[in-house]
Formats: structure tokens, sequence, C-alpha cells
């Protein structure tokens, strides 16, 4: 079983997976609203989608300057505040809103989207298509703070050239011509800047170019982010970022040649109907058209050996709480029975049984979206059924042997009900083990110090016991992305930040 274990392991960059494996341990307190969030919850949905969204506890996100904390607090920031805006801006993951047509033709239309491959740069990407194909995107996070709405730009992009696809430097020509002389980067900006402003954000901070994670590796980045940020009117804060205006950016009439007012009268015309169009969008609180991002799946490298390194820390928790259980009695026949079982529900979770039975389990699973009342009945019936084992078998087992029975228990419920059911069943067996086996039995009397610490070791494996199910069904949902995740030929590939 281990050498099965660590072939799967030789997948991956062990520096990598090692490193941020280390980095999960030591900020897992930064990781905790999001793996206790209510399962309705917008954040447990967003994990749901989004499970790569952990590894930002190391790896790169929008700022080379942040820290886990901060990284994380502006992840979770930028859900809740999507909750709280609704409407257009809490676009499906997997979907493509498009907004608005732009005014001068109908081929050309702006989209929000989440796509995977920009995450490093913002949860939320803002982008012009032409037909079928994106042109320009701005990757961006919200964040907001003591009632401040902020909008974190992690990225500006272009399309690359795919071969057999009209030449990209005509595509933007004719862009240009019909937006009045607006260039599709500046045209895209200044229609993100007008998005700001109608969903009410108070300001924008774009990653300079010192500060962008991908700085400096080598034929990583092309476009000069300063420049850019600079010429749609921003200026250099002191702490990595350029603060850019919101809203619409227009030159002074004495600023603009005689030759080109009446252009800029008619930009200014163009960006006016814009904002009144996105304005009525964000009113009515549905996008135009709403389609599915099919082959939008291009970081493969962001997600591998991840779900291998969460599986492998499944494990490993099991191990240590199954051989911190020996310490008290426990038996390595128990120690073998239970990583087998821990091995079978990973087995099971990847869909490696008959059709039949896969519907049973995935009809369990989906307890999980009951009611709490159905939770705490099936709970009920769980903990009456282990509670009935452990009464029909000799009273002088060890405690070690007892704690396995009851981490079943918290295992299968971990699994199954939900957070606050878990705790309430984990509650449940520290009231149990304490009035059937600890001293004097069927008593809830606490002896001496030594109970004392008893019960609060087997609070603290348990606590690691709730986390195991999620560990695996967290790499369940990652090695699917990595299976599915083929780029599509006719998606923008990576270009201008990377």
């Amino acid at each position: 079983m281990l050498s099965h274990y660590l072939s799967r392991l030789a997948g991956a960059k062990f520096a990598t997976s090692l490193a941020l494996a280390f980095a999960l341990l030591k900020h897992a307190h930064l990781l905790l609203p999001w793996i206790f969030a209510p399962r309705a919850s917008g954040l447990a949905r967003y994990l749901r989608a989004r499970p790569e969204i952990i590894e930002i506890v190391y790896g790169r996100f929008i700022a080379a300057n942040w820290d886990a904390a901060a990284k994380t607090r502006t992840a979770q920031s930028h859900v809740e505040t999507v909750v709280a805006i609704g409407g257009i801006v809490d676009v499906e993951p997997e979907a493509v809103a498009d907004l608005i047509e732009l005014p001068f033709s109908p081929e050309y239309r702006v989209s929000l989207d989440q796509p995977r491959w920009l995450l490093r740069e913002g949860q939320l990407a803002l982008s012009i298509w032409e037909r079928e194909d994106r042109i320009f995107s701005v990757s961006f996070s919200l964040r907001t703070d003591e009632g401040i709405r902020t909008a974190f730009v992690g990225g500006i992009q272009g399309r690359r050239q795919v071969e057999g696809e009209e030449d990209v430097l005509e595509r933007y020509r004719r862009f240009t011509k019909n937006a009045h002389g607006a260039r599709p980067r500046d045209f895209t900006l200044e229609v993100f800047k007008v998005f700001c402003k109608v969903i009410g954000v108070n300001r924008i901070l774009a990653v300079s170019q010192d500060n962008h994670p991908l700085t400096g590796a080598s034929g990583e980045f092309s476009l000069a982010y300063d420049e850019i940020w600079q010429e749609r009117g921003g200026t250099y804060d002191g702490h990595g970022f350029y603060a850019l205006p919101v809203g619409v950016s227009m030159k002074s009439e004495d600023e603009i040649p005689a030759k080109k007012r009446s252009l800029y009268k008619k930009r200014g015309a163009m960006f006016a109907d814009i904002e009144q169009r996105l304005s009525e969008c964000l009113a009515t609180r549905q996008p135009e058209k709403l389609r599915s991002a099919v082959g939008e799946i291009h970081v493969q490298a962001e997600t591998s050996g991840l779900d291998t390194l969460l599986r492998m820390l499944a494990y490993a928790s099991a191990i240590f709480v199954l051989a911190a259980t020996n310490f008290f009695g426990g038996t390595w026949i128990g120690f073998a029975v239970g990583l087998a079982f821990v091995h079978a529900t990973y087995w099971i979770l990847k869909g490696n049984i008959p059709e039949r039975a896969g519907k049973r389990i995935r009809a369990l699973a989906r307890l999980r979206q009951s009611p709490v009342a159905v939770r705490i009945f099936v709970a009920m019936v769980i903990l009456s059924i282990g509670f009935a084992l452990d009464l029909q078998l000799d009273a002088g087992r060890s405690l070690g042997r007892i704690f396995k029975l009851y981490f079943i228990l918290v295992f299968l419920s971990s699994l199954c009900l939900g957070t606050r059911v878990t705790l309430i069943v984990c509650a449940v067996c520290l009231l149990a083990l304490n009035y059937l086996h600890l001293a004097p039995r069927f008593s809830f009397e606490v002896h001496d110090w030594g109970d004392v610490l008893e019960m609060l070791v087997f609070s603290a494996m348990a606590a690691i016991v709730i986390i195991i199910p999620r560990l695996l069904l967290v790499s369940v949902e990652l090695s699917a992305i990595r299976r599915r995740g083929e780029p599509s030929r006719n998606e923008p590939q990576p270009h201008g930040s990377r």
C-alpha cells in the first residue's frame, strides 16, 4: 500500500509538495474559515468550485509583497463581497456572464467570469469578446475593509496568436477603429473602471510591475504594467500598487488637439452609453446572456500534485491518529483496519465501484445538503449503532480500541453530515467516553486529572479525524479537475502578464 502512495507522489515535484505541505500546516488557522464554513455559505460553495484556492498560502496571488494572511483575507473577503453585491457579479464558477453588447457592434461584448487559468491574478475577470474569442481581460479580486470596497487588479492580458486564426494585431486594429480610436487594452481598462463605479467600488489598486509575482521569471512578463496604469490615470501609492480613478478618465477639451475633438467626443459618448448599459444590467440583476465556460482550464500546473499532496496529508493524519491510539492500548490490527477504512473511503469517492453502488453512495453524500433536523436524525442513528456495538463488547477493553470505534463515528459524520452536526457527534462521543469507560463507570464524574488528560487527547485527535474526510473530498475534486483539464485551441492562452 505504501509503495502505491509513493508511486502516486512521484508524479509531483517533491520539493514543491513538501513546501506546500509545510505552508498548509503553518497557516492552517488561516484556512479554518474555509474548511468549517457552513455548506450553504458562499465560502463553502466557492471552495467546492475552486478547491485549489487553498494553495495561495504558499503560491502566488495578485501581489508579491502579500503574506499568507493578506492573500487568504483578500480571497475570503472577495467571496463575501461578491455575495453581498449579488446579481451579475455573483456569476456561476463554470459560466461566462455576457453583461452587455458594445454600442458600436453586436459582435463585441463585455463579459464577467471566473477563469481558472487566471485565478492567481484575481478571482474574477472582466473581458472583451469578439464573437466567440476573448481578446482582452482584466483579472481582479474585491475586498471590503471597514466599509471601503477595493478592487485589486492582478493582471491584464491580451490574446496570443494561435496558428490558423486571424492575425491578432489585425483584430486589434479593427477593434480600435470601431471603438473610436480606443485600443483594446485601454478600452478594457476603461470599461473595468466604469464597471467598478457601477458596483460601488471605492478605489482601484493595480499591482505594480515590481510587485507582480512573476516579475523576474524568465519569459513570463512582457507588458509594462507601470506604464499602462500611468496612462490610465494611475498614481503609485508607495506600497506596490497604482491607484486608478474609478470611472472613465477623459482628457479635458484643452488637452485634445482640435482635429481630434470630434473623435474624443464620440468616445466619451460611447463610454457614457456603456455605463448606462452596465447600470441597467446591475439594476435588473441579470446578465444579457449566460453561457458555459467550456475548455477554459489552463493552469494544470497550478494544481499538479496538489491532489496527491492533500491525500497524503489525509493518510498521514490517519496514521498519526491510529498510531497514537496504540499508546492507549490499541492494537496494530485495529491500526491496519482503520487505515484500510480511510483508503476505502477515498477509493469509493473516486468512483471505483459499480454504478448501482455509486448511486447509493452519492445519495448518501447528498445528506450534507439536507436540513439540519434530518442530519441530526441520521447522526442519532449512527451513534445508536456505535454505542450498541460498544456496549455489546467486553467492558475491559483498552481506551485505544474505544477511541478507534468512536473515531469511526466521527469520520462518517464529517463525511456525510456537515461540520455542525459532526461537532455534536464529537461532544456526544466525549460524554459517552466519560460515562461508559472512565472511572467511575456510569457516571459523569471526573475522577482525577488523568481523566481530564484522556478526554483532551480524545478531543484533539477527534479534531484531526474531522479534517481527514475534507482533505479526501478536496483531493478527489482536484483529481477530477486534472483529468478533464485540457485547454481548448480556441481559448486565449496566457499573454501579456505571463
